[in-house]
């Protein structure tokens, strides 16, 4: 099984694939911006949104992943 920072290197080899078709296409708002979320990835600064209907465990969710 990998581990967490398996993926994340994974990832970010994504991203600088990504970002190399942004350059070659000519794309630079999205090179931007890919440039962006792979810093907050290096940095482990991640943005979770959880979203749903009212009164549907969304809390206890969150709760029970951040074990409070």
């Amino acid at each position: 099984m990998a581990t967490y920072q398996q993926y994340k290197q994974q990832v970010l080899q994504l991203f600088d694939r990504a970002v190399s078709l942004a350059v070659h296409y000519r794309y630079p708002d999205t090179q931007k911006h890919l440039e962006e979320a792979k810093k907050h990835l290096e940095q482990g600064k991640l943005f979770v949104v959880v979203c749903g209907e009212f009164r549907q465990g969304k809390s206890s969710l969150l709760n029970a992943l951040l074990n409070e």
